[in-house]
């Protein structure tokens, strides 16, 4: 066969082809030569592509040719050049397309070093150009830098010269075999065709090829246009088809580019596979990972932006400089929770209330769980501190070392406006509730890279509350629950790690989900008030295919759930309200929905439960037994199968939505110790409220207070290290502890004459209403059953009204001030009664028994008899 330079024309400025004049030579290809001509009928540039006299001569070479221009003018894509029409003028044979008034690829890797960024831009855009093509059955089969063009004025990319597309196989028999670079323009299944260096190796075989060869050659242009260099080189024709089918795989991208990220390479290696079954199947799963890798990289570089200087070096003190503000309370005695470090009125500036994260390094052991020689960095994404612990491997594994609870904090952060927490399986990113304060109720989505400890919103402010963030297993989506105010149900939503725009998957969850291993199926749990019960829902990842595992009739309960690594059972928080409220840990069969202990270990309240990898045992975090509050919890450890629960954490602090890396080599839990001091606030001037009590870790008036009939305060605090009523005067002074039986004492009350303090407490076992002496001798039990709490007492001093929670729904009943048998006043949802001073009313909050019913406040009548009730 004759070189195709022999069949090359050339056409001399200012020749007019029809409508075209002709204004200079801009490029030659393997189908024809390229003109910039003027369109004198439209008035604007134009390339003609005109085809050699020997291939128009030629019946299949011209049916290549309009084959190309079809092809090509269907594809109606941006980064696919602009077909406007074919023509034939005195035998000549053109294409004429939108002119591009830049350079090719190949021109620009002469002239620049291409940055990574522009790399992947210029990547994508091809991709996104094959998907379109790919998706219309048209293959390029000769992608090269020669046929990327780069607008000069945006850099938007051009894809060109679809003349090798692949819609039939067409037969020409003109081969140019004196060097690889040269086009080698056979078609048919058994000859190989297109630019040698950069075919895949089936179509170097010349063998049948489909979308995959393109893949391959757009990973070649990948590669050298990080490296500068070819993967698959050689000096012959030959030479060049043996790199490209032989065993041998190219140098890795870091031999040439420091700056070139190990994502990048594996998508790379990827696309460069020989056995085209082990490459990407599709442009589009190719063009996915590209996009991904762009905005983790781009994100980075904005986090990397917006780090502090301190937090780029050694980890030193860094203040912030939005610390939260002091807020009074309008009513006469007042409880403010608040930072010690928001005001220089309030004490030394250290982290009083606090919202910490707390990663664990946590090594495994074939026994269990070791923590040797770990260490766990306390990031602090509120009030609180970046801390170290270094801890001693322990000679049980289920036991608890004593170094554990040595800890060494740096402060890093003092916002105090973070809540809610999950890790991303790698580590590297943090995602929590941000609050913008408490009173405006507005919440977002930030997320924090550990290694900068610097941040960005991911989800706006909103008036809505944020809860049960987790990230999917590959750590590109965090699904999150949304609680909206005027919807009766949560709502499950998912978004991209690096931000974009959310979607919504599930109606009707009560808290947060879990993955199966795999990440193709979730589930979760779903309130069913009309059947008084609880159940877990297990459903494809996409929210699809639900279905009904377990369920709990109330009183008992379900909570948070954790997938365990074998797929075959969730671990759950489990437990029951009466006759007194206890959590527990079970697991629930995959299977047969099936419902076993994992061990015998009560506590008060369960916070979030999730698997270390291999299986051997369980991180959660819960309150004790006993505790005063559910806002008092530890970090546990329980190992698998034997059960066996050890406390990893025993502070003042409380640590809830314990979450944990896919390896288990860090723990990520929110931290925060509650600061309740008690203010005086004049009625007629809130601008003169005055705080009485300081304490730290005393939580004063957080569990209730009252005015007495003589003008002190009565109120609960763990100023005794225990949950006690104390009593003092006005301005803070005569403190007087009025309990003290190692027991949990709260929601004090006063009667109307002032005799008696009402109180609830646990000493019997449960929670029951309890009376003594206004000097704190003589208690006596007023009720007897389960759970019975919030007691108000009748104005004439003769009732006490209070809550039973009951088998799933709380009453309201009544006892005489002396004890003795109960009577019921309510038998739909109602809680928390306050009674009218002319005793005729009571006030209580107030639930219909309908579906997605929400909570009001409601009145309804008489002490006496079950009467109607009227919303406020």
């Amino acid at each position: 066969a004759n070189s195709f330079a022999a069949h090359t024309m050339t056409i001399a400025a200012g020749t007019k082809l029809g409508r075209y004049e002709i204004r200079s030579q801009i490029g030659a290809g393997g189908m024809g030569e390229v003109y910039l001509a003027q369109d004198r009928k439209l008035d604007r540039k134009v390339a003609l592509k005109i085809l050699p006299a020997g291939v128009a001569a030629h019946a299949d070479r011209m049916k290549r040719f309009v084959q190309e221009a079809k092809a090509a003018s269907a594809l109606n894509h941006p980064n696919i050049i602009t077909i406007y029409e074919i023509e034939q003028i005195d035998s000549v044979n053109f294409i004429a397309t939108e002119f591009i008034d830049g350079e090719t690829l190949r021109q620009h890797l002469w002239t620049s070093h291409m940055r990574l960024s522009e790399v992947l831009s210029v990547a994508i855009q091809v991709a996104d150009a094959l998907v379109a093509a790919h998706e219309a059955g048209i293959i390029h089969r000769d992608i090269k830098p020669e046929n990327v063009m780069l607008r000069k004025r945006d850099q938007i990319v051009k894809v060109l010269d679809f003349g090798l597309a692949k819609l039939i196989e067409p037969k020409f028999d003109v081969v140019d075999t004196k060097a690889a670079t040269k086009a080698i323009l056979r078609t048919d299944p058994g000859t190989v065709m297109g630019t040698v260096i950069y075919m895949s190796p089936e179509q170097a075989r010349g063998i049948e090829v489909d979308a995959r060869t393109d893949i391959w050659s757009l990973g070649v242009v990948i590669y050298e246009m990080v490296t500068g260099c070819l993967p698959f080189e050689g000096s012959t024709l030959s030479e060049a088809l043996a790199s490209i089918l032989n065993d041998k795989e190219p140098p890795p991208l870091a031999r040439f580019s420091r700056e070139a990220p190990s994502e990048l390479e594996r998508i790379v290696s990827k696309a460069l596979s020989k056995d085209r079954e082990e490459r990407y199947q599709t442009t589009k799963d190719l063009l996915l990972d590209l996009k991904r890798l762009k905005r983790q990289l781009e994100f980075e570089i904005q986090l990397e932006r917006s780090t502090p200087p301190q937090a780029k070096g050694e980890a030193t003190a860094i203040e912030a400089s939005d610390d939260v503000a002091a807020t009074g309370a309008q009513a006469q005695v007042s409880t403010v929770q608040k930072s010690a470090a928001s005001t220089s009125e309030v004490g030394p500036a250290h982290p009083a209330s606090s919202v910490e994260y707390f990663l664990g390094e946590i090594k495994q052991h074939k026994k269990g769980v070791i923590l040797a020689a770990a260490t766990v960095i306390l990031i602090i994404i509120g009030v609180g501190a970046l801390g170290l612990y270094t801890f001693l491997p322990p000679k049980d594994p289920a036991k608890v070392p004593a170094s554990l609870q040595a800890m060494k904090i740096t402060r890093i952060t003092t916002t105090g406006r973070a809540s809610q927490a999950a890790v991303s399986p790698d580590g590297k990113y943090v995602v929590h509730v941000a609050i913008v304060a408490i009173e405006s109720g507005q919440q977002g989505l930030r997320l924090r890279q550990i290694n900068t400890m610097s941040d960005v919103q991911i989800v706006p402010l909103a008036d809505v509350q944020y809860a049960g963030l987790t990230f999917s297993r590959e750590g590109d989506f965090i699904y999150f629950v949304v609680s909206d105010k005027n919807s009766p149900t949560n709502t499950l939503y998912q978004i991209p790690v690096l931000g974009g725009a959310p979607r919504r998957l599930i109606a009707d969850v009560a808290n947060a989900v879990t993955l199966s291993p795999d990440g193709r199926q979730l589930a979760f749990m779903r309130d069913f008030p009309n059947q008084g019960e609880q159940a877990l829902i297990v459903a494809n990842a996409d929210g699809g295919n639900e279905r009904k595992l377990a369920a709990r009739k109330l009183p008992n309960f379900f909570k948070s759930l954790s997938w365990s690594p074998d797929g075959k059972t969730l671990a759950c928080a489990a437990g029951s309200f009466v006759p007194s409220y206890k959590s527990y840990l079970v697991e629930v069969s995959i299977e047969t929905g099936k419902e076993k202990p994992i061990s015998t270990q009560e506590w008060l309240f369960m916070g979030r439960v999730g698997w270390l990898s291999d299986g051997s045992g369980l991180i959660l975090d819960a309150s004790e037994q006993g505790a005063a509050s559910f806002d008092s919890r530890q970090v546990w450890y329980v190992s698998y199968p034997g059960g066996e629960a050890r406390q990893l954490t025993n502070d003042l602090n409380d640590y809830a939505t314990v979450s944990l890396t896919a390896d288990s080599s860090r723990l990520v839990a929110v931290q925060s110790e509650t600061v309740s001091n008690i203010w005086i606030v004049p009625s007629e001037d809130a601008s003169r409220a005055t705080q009485i009590t300081r304490g730290v870790g005393q939580r004063d008036g957080w569990n209730g207070l009252a005015w007495t009939t003589d003008g002190k305060i009565l109120y609960a605090s763990k100023a005794s290290g225990n949950d006690d009523l104390w009593s003092m005067d006005q301005d803070g002074g005569n403190q007087r502890q009025l309990t003290a039986n190692a027991r949990i004492n709260s929601q004090p009350t006063v009667s109307q004459d002032g005799r008696y303090f009402l109180f609830t407490s646990d000493r019997a076992g449960t929670p029951n209403i309890w009376r003594m002496d206004a000097d704190g001798s003589n208690p006596k039990q007023l009720t007897s059953g389960s759970g019975e709490n919030l007691a108000q007492p009748s104005p004439d001093g003769k009732w006490v009204l209070y809550t039973l929670p009951g088998a799933g729904k709380p009453t309201l009943w009544r006892v005489s001030m002396n004890g003795g048998a109960p009577q019921q006043l309510t038998e739909k949802f109602t809680l928390s009664p306050a009674i009218s001073a002319d005793g005729k009313l009571i006030a209580c909050i107030y639930r219909e028994d309908q579906p997605n019913s929400s909570s009001r406040i409601a009145l309804t009548h008489t002490l006496r008899r079950r009467g109607a009730y009227k919303s406020l």
